[in-house]
Parts: C-alpha cells; sequence; structure tokens
C-alpha cells in the first residue's frame, strides 16, 4: 500500500480518513495476498471488483468499482449493480462486516451483492465473515 501525496498538505480530517483505509488494508492485507481470488465481471462492465477468499474459507474481501454512467445511476433505475461472488460455499452464512447484514452463500453465488452506487459513491470494499 503507497499513498502518493503530500501528507503534510492534508487536512485533520484527511488525515484521519487515510489512516481509517490504512488500518482496514492492514486488517485484509494477508486474505488480499494469500487467499484465492477471483476477478468479478470486466472493467467494461458497469460494477467490477475484485474478491479474495481467506485460506480458510473465514473472510471474503470484495473490491468493488463502479465504472459505468458517471451519474451514478444504476442500469435498472431502483435496482443497486449486483456482483455474484465466486468460490464461497452456498450453504454457509455471511455477515457484512461493517453493516451487519447476513446472505446466504447461494444467494450472493446466484443473486449477488448489491451496490447502491451514487455520484459521490463509486468503490467500495466489502468484508464478509462466514458464520
Amino acid at each position: 500500500l503507497g499513498i502518493g501525496a503530500d501528507l503534510g498538505a492534508w487536512s485533520d480530517g484527511q488525515r484521519a480518513e487515510a489512516a481509517e483505509w490504512v488500518a482496514r488494508y492492514k486488517d485484509v492485507r494477508d486474505i488480499v495476498h494469500h487467499g484465492e481470488t477471483h476477478l468479478l465481471n470486466s472493467p467494461d462492465d458497469p460494477t467490477c471488483g475484485v474478491q479474495s477468499i481467506a485460506p480458510d474459507g473465514s473472510r471474503v474481501v470484495v473490491g468493488a468499482l463502479h465504472t459505468g454512467r458517471l451519474d451514478g445511476a444504476p442500469l435498472v433505475p431502483g435496482r443497486p449493480d449486483r456482483l455474484r461472488l465466486r468460490g464461497i460455499d452456498p450453504a454457509a452464512r455471511y455477515r457484512d462486516e461493517a453493516a451487519g447484514t447476513e446472505y446466504s452463500g447461494a444467494y450472493l453465488r446466484h443473486t449477488g451483492l448489491g451496490f447502491p452506487w451514487t455520484t459521490d459513491h463509486d468503490a467500495e470494499l466489502v468484508v464478509l465473515r462466514r458464520l
């Protein structure tokens, strides 16, 4: 992880936000470096991502990017863009560590993880824990 900016020129708020992102990266670094990785969709699709699964299957990290319309609107109004996850146990349950939402593995594989993009929110890092 590298930060290519003049950190001394950042505001206290910017430094605090950067510290949160660095801590988040450190939390998932081993999974991203040593886990099983899958490309989800293509950068040519409106939503694409990279998914990494911990070697023991206990956690899943999804980095998602909105590559579609610049206004953040989904292809179908009212429906979030989705990424179908790969390599997870369809019989297991998973909890989003930040939001607390629970999903079945089958739902994540067949329906997918939803991303309600906006003009101000076009990337997301989701960490799921297998229950």
